[in-house]
């Protein structure tokens, strides 16, 4: 082996190391595998109401995730059922399909219940 090509498989083992390191200290503790780390999705959501200082509450999949928007919840390639309440608003849901390394929108626009 040639001196270049031993350093470029030092370079290339080190910044392979350091990506791996990053992605473990980005991500959160119950996130078990490397795997589930890298092929997870992302679900944005975002929601406009009149007038805005309403805090919506959003769930997914019953599970109460945020009230502050836009929301941007990490998580794993399946599909989920994305619901918005507000005080004194129609509440709306709908079903999102996460893919692997993508993001997916929701956008909400809450209608009033007057």
């Amino acid at each position: 082996m040639t001196n270049n090509f031993k350093w470029f498989l030092v370079v290339a083992a080190s910044v392979l190391c350091i990506m791996i390191i990053w992605i473990y200290k980005v991500n959160t503790v119950e996130e078990s595998s490397f795997y589930q780390v890298i092929v997870r999705g992302r679900i944005k959501v975002e929601i406009s109401v009149e007038p805005e200082d309403v805090k919506p509450v959003i769930y997914m999949d019953s599970e109460k995730v945020g009230n502050t928007t836009p929301l941007l919840l990490k998580v794993a390639p399946d599909n989920y059922l994305i619901r918005v309440e507000a005080e004194g608003y129609e509440s709306a849901e709908q079903e999102v399909i996460v893919k692997t390394l993508r993001t997916t929108e929701v956008n909400f626009k809450l209608q009033s219940l007057e």
